[in-house]
């Protein structure tokens, strides 16, 4: 745990975005990052699992397409 905290906070200077299914983040991994990068952007898949690119993937390629432009 120590370690993924490390790597967390050395990406914090970094944009962020996360992708998780609405179902899918059984770890609570995305509170960890919005505690490092209360600015990121998080999106979520509805009805999605644990590959929610699987579940949704217009949405998911959108969603980057859409954020790359942005922090391109």
């Amino acid at each position: 745990a120590q370690a993924a905290e490390a790597g967390i906070a050395a990406l914090a200077n970094r944009p962020t975005m996360t992708v998780f299914g609405q179902f899918g983040d059984y770890f609570f991994f995305r509170r960890g990052w919005r505690r490092i990068r209360p600015d990121m952007r998080n999106v979520t898949v509805p009805w999605g699992l644990h590959f929610p690119q699987s579940d949704n993937p217009a949405m998911v390629a959108a969603a980057i397409t859409d954020w790359r432009k942005r922090h391109g």
